[in-house]
């Protein structure tokens, strides 16, 4: 209701949690911020949000802070022009680089970090065996093998100033493999969007987490097996071989854009390996540690 209404869409930005950042890339789940800093709104010229926020008016009026209860506490007003364009962002807790270039102009909670830059050779050095192996060698490490990629560690990583002709070659392979991630999403997607079409009932339960990461189950039988447990129902004979060829397809596809994305990832490696003049030795050591 509230996302439909133009008036009110002016005051809801999309929303990543630190969980949704991953390397290169942020998986989204669909959620909004309204976002409504003190003292420049006036609620009743936006209904649908009032409408939306009513039911928690008491708990919201509860808060430390003073503030109009439909306010944020902590709006961080300083922040929002960078959060609002294209920027590095990442999680606090990490078991690897999840450095992602994150172009939806989507805000954040404290969980994650932002660098306000479209620069694609950080991004590649940040994510890179290199950058990881300082990190995570700096960052406090927790439960789980995790770091926390506190600001004041991140800072501290030392940015080379390669050659220009590394430079670009470091950009020219990150943007390509970025180009692959996006079309490995959009086939992971167009696919997950079709399998609710397989519920006989037309509105069934949630994709479980086997379907909504469909490409991952060893075979079409195990597809068949878990729409079967989800739909309590089996796909119909007319359409099961449709289906056979397309999920053996497609999850062919992005196995081929799985093994892309390795390929660009080792060649960053190895541009950033001589970027720091490393020898085998070193490069071992490092490709060890982490």
């Amino acid at each position: 209701m509230v996302a439909s209404d133009p008036n009110s869409a002016k005051l809801l930005k999309p929303f990543l949690e630190g969980k949704d950042l991953k390397k290169w890339r942020q998986e989204s789940r669909k959620l909004w911020l309204i976002y409504i800093p003190k003292g420049r709104v006036q609620i009743d010229a936006f209904p649908a949000i009032k409408k939306w926020l009513l039911p928690f008016k008491k708990a919201l009026e509860k808060r430390a802070t003073k503030q109009e209860w439909f306010e944020l506490q902590q709006a961080q007003e300083a922040y929002s022009p960078h959060f609002g364009k294209t920027k590095i962002a990442y999680p606090h807790f990490n078991q690897e680089p999840n450095f992602g270039l994150e172009t939806a102009g989507a805000f954040s909670n404290d969980k994650s970090y932002i660098i306000p830059t479209d620069d694609l050779f950080l991004l590649a050095y940040l994510n890179s065996s290199v950058g990881w192996f300082y990190l995570s060698n700096l960052a406090p490490a927790v439960r789980g093998g995790f770091h926390e990629l506190r600001v004041q560690y991140v800072e501290q990583l030392p940015i080379p100033s390669p050659a220009k002709s590394v430079k670009d070659n470091i950009v020219k392979t990150t943007d390509a493999l970025l180009t692959t991630y996006a079309a490995m999403q959009k086939k992971q997607r167009d696919f997950a969007r079709r399998i609710p079409d397989l519920c006989p009932s037309g509105a069934g339960p949630a994709l479980s987490s086997k379907l909504k990461e469909w490409w991952r189950l060893v075979d079409f039988a195990s597809f068949r097996a878990e729409v079967k447990k989800v739909y309590k129902a089996d796909i119909p004979l007319s359409e099961r071989s449709d289906w056979e060829d397309w999920f053996q397809n497609d999850k062919a596809a992005i196995a081929a854009y799985a093994s892309d994305i390795l390929e660009h990832e080792a060649r960053i490696d190895h541009l950033v390996y001589g970027m720091f003049k490393l020898t085998p030795e070193e490069i071992k050591l490092i490709d060890t540690a982490i």
